[in-house]
């Protein structure tokens, strides 16, 4: 008789807030299988990437590791499915006209990895998990929270990694991206963007702010059996026991080696962010208060 698949994870975050790292050691520690760097580049180049393949291409195309935080890029390296979803719709967030796409990718992923929960990450999806619960709604979702000031600092520090030149993960990955680049104005206009950090770091930290809000809305009409919320500085603070009790939680055993502790960054040589800092944790003081998040030096 065969075993039932298991039911999605979604690991939902703002941008920049620990969702890699958390799918990474989820996956490491658990029987969890992960949308990965090579399951993008095979819909970006319509064919089927193995392992080795997926290795071959990002040599060759000069891929060491990801723009503005440093992480090692391969094949196994967990990755957006709002990326996937772009090239088919054109937008990064689930719809109606792209759920069929991450429905075909669930069932993809529980092919490759029978009874191994689908793990999926996608920030343009956090502020929108009740249309994920109506179409999934056996899915279990997994949000992480960080201090705002920390996320809006990094976010302008990988845009600015993406566009001060071109990347050759943005080239390879992103067909968007080596359009961008293509085109004088986009190109001019992105990279006037890089040099003016404190415009950027407003535009992201409103962005940052609304999500929030939103989320605060949205999740709070999500069966509570279905949510497992994690703060990164618990994570950063205990990275084994964390991740243990994530899975546990999930129901999904543990059937790997331990989390890597996380990388964490320095602030130093954000003073374009000071200016922003009391208004965006004014503007998030509800979300910080309900998450029980304080201000962190990372």
């Amino acid at each position: 008789m065969s075993t039932p698949n298991r039911a999605p994870v979604f690991v939902l975050g703002v941008h920049r807030s620990g969702t890699t790292w958390l799918t990474q050691s989820l996956a490491r520690r658990g029987a969890c299988h992960p949308f990965t760097v090579r399951h993008l580049l095979s819909a970006v180049e319509h064919k089927v990437h193995t392992l080795r393949s997926t290795t071959e291409r990002l040599h060759a195309a000069g891929v060491r590791t990801r723009p503005g935080d440093d992480l090692t890029v391969e094949p196994t390296t967990s990755e957006e499915y709002g990326y996937l979803l772009a090239l088919e719709s054109g937008s990064s967030r689930t719809t109606a006209r792209s759920v069929a796409t991450l429905r075909d990718t669930i069932a993809m992923l529980q092919r490759e990895r029978p009874n191994h929960a689908p793990l999926l990450r996608n920030p343009w999806d956090y502020a929108a998990t009740h249309k994920l619960a109506q179409w999934f709604p056996d899915a279990h979702f997994v949000f992480v929270h960080r201090d705002p000031v920390a996320t809006v600092g990094s976010a302008v520090e990988m845009f600015q990694a993406f566009w001060r030149e071109p990347h050759p993960y943005g080239l390879l990955m992103s067909p968007r991206y080596r359009r961008a680049w293509k085109r004088s104005w986009q190109r001019t206009m992105f990279q006037a963007a890089a040099r003016r950090p404190h415009f950027v770091a407003r535009l992201v930290a409103a962005g940052t702010a609304l999500a929030h809000r939103a989320h605060l809305t949205d999740a709070s009409g999500l069966d509570p059996t279905r949510t497992t919320h994690v703060r990164y500085n618990d994570l950063i603070a205990d990275p084994a026991r964390r991740v243990d009790a994530v899975l546990e939680r999930l129901g999904i055993p543990t059937d790997g080696a331990p989390p890597d502790f996380a990388r964490t960054r320095s602030r130093s040589g954000r003073s374009w962010l000071q200016p922003l800092e009391s208004s965006l944790l004014r503007r998030t003081a509800r979300y910080r208060h309900q998450r029980a998040l304080q201000p962190t030096t990372d």
